[in-house]
């Protein structure tokens, strides 16, 4: 299980921040495991790990 924090924000379509919109704070739990046995060059390409996530879960930061 891992927890990792990111901001999410809107941009306009020269990729600056849109006017009006604010940034928000996230935090999103991640479960996931390794599948050990990748079974083609094509696969260790895509995904070199094996990474599988199982489930995730994104949730507001609240900040105090």
């Amino acid at each position: 299980m891992a927890q990792v924090r990111f901001k999410k924000m809107v941009l306009d379509l020269s990729g600056k921040p849109a006017p009006g919109y604010r940034a928000t704070e996230w935090i999103s739990t991640i479960s996931f495991d390794w599948d050990k046995d990748i079974k083609t060059e094509k696969e260790r390409l895509v995904n070199p790990l094996g990474l599988q996530v199982l489930s995730y879960q994104p949730d507001p930061e609240v900040i105090k």
